[in-house]
């Protein structure tokens, strides 16, 4: 593990470590700290961008490099987050992306610079809620395919559909 991760010293409440274990339904992790021997760490509270009204949450994978603050006696801490290294890669190297890929494909990329939004599922991209807008064109299958109108719209040879407040495409 030394070659993974390395403190800058043992008088520190700042830690990094392996994730060893993980509690996904009370959000916390057991840490291997290399500073330590090898020892493992109490259960850790795992940070999140948010708990309250608004929640987020995302657990470390077990053997994900993490930074941690940990108390004098090593009782008691938290996992601030994870970190890239050389071993662990980050999704990608466009810093004006935010991205978050999945193991087994799926992904959520934004570009902080165009704010095109790419959303990818590694089987299904489920969507639900009462009501789904879509503004726009909409490209069903592909680009470049025939257009199609809604059900009941009177189709003005191949011009936008009466009624209808943007063109589907489907492939």
């Amino acid at each position: 593990m030394s070659d993974r991760v390395h403190d800058s010293g043992k008088n520190s409440p700042y830690k990094r470590g392996i994730v060893e274990k993980v509690d996904p339904a009370k959000v916390r992790a057991k840490v291997k700290f290399a500073d330590e021997d090898g020892n493992i760490s109490f259960w850790l509270n795992i940070n999140s961008a948010g708990s309250g009204k608004n929640k987020s949450y995302n657990m470390p994978d077990v053997g994900s490099q993490v930074n941690c603050m940990v108390d004098w006696d090593g009782e008691d801490g938290t996992v601030i987050g994870t970190f890239f290294s050389e071993v662990d890669q980050p999704p990608t190297g466009d810093g004006d992306t935010i991205h978050v890929k999945t193991e087994v494909g799926g992904e959520f990329i934004i570009n902080k610079k165009t704010g095109d939004v790419d959303i990818k599922g590694a089987n299904i991209v489920k969507i639900q809620a009462v009501k789904i807008v879509l503004e726009g064109e909409v490209h069903l299958g592909a680009e470049g395919g025939q257009l199609v109108h809604r059900k009941g719209d009177a189709d003005n040879m191949g011009d936008i559909a009466e009624g209808s407040a943007t063109k589907v495409y489907a492939a």
